[in-house]
């Protein structure tokens, strides 16, 4: 191979998605030092939640691969004059490496189309649910068609060699003659990590919200078989439902094993509408070796269930990170910070004004980077900090990816309301509370 050919002993891997991770997984197998780089704050971006993707980061860095998010590649540096790679330069430093992997991303190819007259969006190519495009007798399938999200029916680019061929087959019986329809793509994948195996299918929370359903989610560790069988190990689940309705919106799982059939029996309930509850007592195959007593997809959904219904009062990793937050600023700052199940929160800018009659003013900024410690969350050091008597407006930025920037101010004895799928809500200590929809 090319690897051992050039005695390449470091690789960096450009994009953090199942491709790059894969390959990563790969080089590191070789004994090549791999460091993966993503333009996005996390890894796995719009596939997994930012809390699941940080412990599959973390994971990574423990397995021995370096994963630096929120980090542009800028230029490829070569040495001698026969264009061998010698480095990469990088928002974050230079990277010294004698292999890169290009793994941002693809793109249709699709150019020779242009003129053709065939509707397209980005390169991808529009089909109705029988695959046809706007010309007559003219269809397509595969990586480069726009198909639909079967959840939420709204138009979704999704490149996998599954959905592909599933469309292909579609195509087939409706070329001959018969009476079928795609209904759609649910983003369903999985990937090989060193030590970790990762599957999702449905809508991540954000998507949920986005989609305009009333979210709520639980994050459960379960045993993947009988605890006391050798090799016996660990699931961690991730289930999105629609409170209202309970309805099965998505799921996410990490595991050593056979995460996989984890995901596929979220697929089958996502296909049929299914609801929570239809989980309730499935009665799934069961030996020592394969599962638990009570197949951990049914544990996770029983904690679920539980959460809805009042029997447990729990906490996601997320809402755990916000409490902190909440507790620190309120103690110094005398504002109240209350979150609800607001994922993908990456930065927030708090300044305050006081009242005419006190001329100090002051400012803070607080991070919550979920790769980072708990420290960026703390009040700012050295600054003034005003009695909450005085505080005569508070300003928030909060930025929720992938949304823009929202900007809220609060006055005490006012209160102002924006539209959005994250609720914060900011009450000032020495007066009656005053809430903001961000």
């Amino acid at each position: 191979t090319y690897a051992e050919q050039n005695n390449v002993k470091k690789a960096v891997v450009i994009g953090a998605g199942f491709i790059g991770l894969e390959a990563a997984e790969n080089l590191q197998a070789k004994g090549i030092q791999v460091t993966v780089i993503d333009f996005a704050d996390q890894i796995l971006p719009n596939i997994f939640d930012p809390e699941m993707a940080l412990y599959a980061k973390r994971h990574l860095i423990r397995q021995g691969i370096r994963v630096l998010t929120g980090t542009k590649a800028e230029q490829i540096y070569e040495r001698g004059t026969q264009g061998r790679v010698a480095g990469i330069k990088t928002s974050a430093g230079n990277l010294p490496c004698e292999m890169i992997i290009m793994a941002a991303g693809i793109r249709p190819n699709t150019e020779f189309l242009n003129d053709s007259g065939i509707e397209m969006f980005k390169g991808t190519i529009l089909t109705d649910d029988q695959m046809k495009t706007n010309l007559d007798d003219v269809y397509a399938a595969g990586d480069c068609v726009m198909v639909k999200n079967r959840l939420t029916g709204k138009r979704q680019w999704s490149p996998m060699g599954s959905s592909a061929n599933l469309e292909g087959r579609t195509l087939a019986q409706v070329l001959a003659g018969a009476q079928r329809s795609y209904p759609g793509v649910l983003g369903t994948g999985v990937v090989k990590l060193p030590g970790l195996n990762a599957g999702r299918t449905g809508l991540t929370e954000a998507q949920a919200k986005e989609a305009g359903y009333d979210v709520v989610t639980a994050l459960v560790p379960t045993d993947d078989k009988a605890h006391y069988y050798p090799d016996a190990s660990f699931f961690i689940t991730k289930l999105i439902a629609d409170r209202s309705t309970r309805k099965l919106l998505g799921v996410q799982v990490f595991g050593p094993g056979s995460v996989d059939k984890m995901v596929d029996i979220a697929v089958m309930g996502l296909n049929m509408g299914a609801v929570l509850d239809d989980f309730e007592n499935a009665d799934f195959a069961y030996a020592p070796p394969f599962s638990t007593a009570i197949h951990p997809f049914v544990q996770a959904v029983y904690v679920l269930m539980n959460k809805l219904d009042g029997t447990i009062v729990s906490m996601t990793p997320a809402e755990y990170v916000y409490s902190c937050i909440s507790l620190w600023w309120s103690r110094w700052l005398g504002v109240t910070l209350v979150t609800t199940a607001t994922l993908g929160l990456t930065r927030m800018l708090i300044s305050w004004k006081l009242d005419s009659s006190t001329t100090a003013t002051a400012s803070g900024v607080t991070s919550a980077n979920w790769g980072s410690s708990a420290a960026p969350m703390l009040p700012p050091r050295n600054t003034l900090r005003p009695a909450a008597s005085n505080i005569l407006e508070i300003s928030v930025v909060v930025v929720v990816l992938p949304s823009e920037p929202v900007t809220a101010t609060i006055s005490q004895g006012q209160s102002s309301k924006k539209s959005s799928t994250s609720l914060v809500t900011f009450v000032p200590a020495c007066r009656a509370a005053c809430s903001s929809g961000l």
